[in-house]
């Protein structure tokens, strides 16, 4: 290791982003390609944070631009910690955001929370 490398502490929340604005789509699905490593991290080294825990506080959007990416976040994290997305007015948002939604072959109650029912439990919108 590195001289001054030292484990995440629990207070600690390690996410890899991405390194550039092109790489954006990709830095959710980055985060949870490193789940099963910080399991593992967590079940032989104490004190470090638990990173399904930490997924479970965690929000994202459907900005994936491919519907097998969308469905693998919504297998790691949940569709009810996924709400819809379109990075408006910015060049690589999402001009149809439910076109991912309804070719991702999701089930109807996912569809509906991602579609507004997690954002409305979220934002206390009735």
């Amino acid at each position: 290791m590195p001289k001054d490398f030292r484990y995440p502490a629990q207070t600690d929340l390690w996410i890899p982003l991405a390194l550039c604005a092109t790489q954006r789509s990709s830095r959710e699905v980055n985060s949870l390609i490193v789940v099963g490593r910080l399991k593992r991290n967590h079940s032989i080294i104490p004190g470090t944070s638990d990173p399904v825990e930490a997924l479970s506080l965690m929000y994202t959007d459907t900005i994936e631009h491919d519907p097998r990416v969308l469905r693998f976040v919504i297998e790691m994290m949940g569709a009810d910690r996924v709400m819809l997305g379109s990075d408006m007015p910015f060049p690589i948002g999402d001009h149809e955001p439910m076109t991912i939604v309804n070719n991702a072959g999701l089930k109807p109650d996912q569809v509906a929370a991602i579609g507004g029912g997690t954002a409305a439990k979220l934002f206390r919108i009735n």
